[in-house]
């Protein structure tokens, strides 16, 4: 239990310090972070996958076609491809077969 607290705690930081992303966690994204940790942890995967999963859930989510979502998608897809070498499974969730 306090391994996947722990380990939710790290995501969050790197979220926050990497991503500049700050999830509304306690708050309406915590059924989407403690499913999608709790999976990516189960699977073998770091904090860098947990929060690298977490992004691309959200990149999906935004269905909004203008200039300022794209933008802020390129510019977490290229974060993602920087910090995807410090995961475990990163290739797995980039390919999706982890999100399934």
């Amino acid at each position: 239990m306090f391994g996947l607290i722990w380990y939710r705690t790290k995501v969050l930081r790197i979220l926050t310090y990497e991503f500049d992303y700050k999830p509304a966690v306690p708050g309406w994204q915590t059924q989407v972070f403690n499913s999608l940790t709790k999976q990516i942890k189960n699977q073998g995967g770091n904090e860098y996958d947990g929060a690298i999963a977490f992004m691309l859930v959200q990149i999906a989510s935004i269905h909004v076609d203008d200039d300022k979502s794209r933008n802020w998608k390129n510019r977490m897809m290229e974060k993602i491809d920087f910090l995807m070498p410090n995961g475990k499974i990163g290739k797995e969730i980039l390919s999706n077969e982890i999100l399934k």
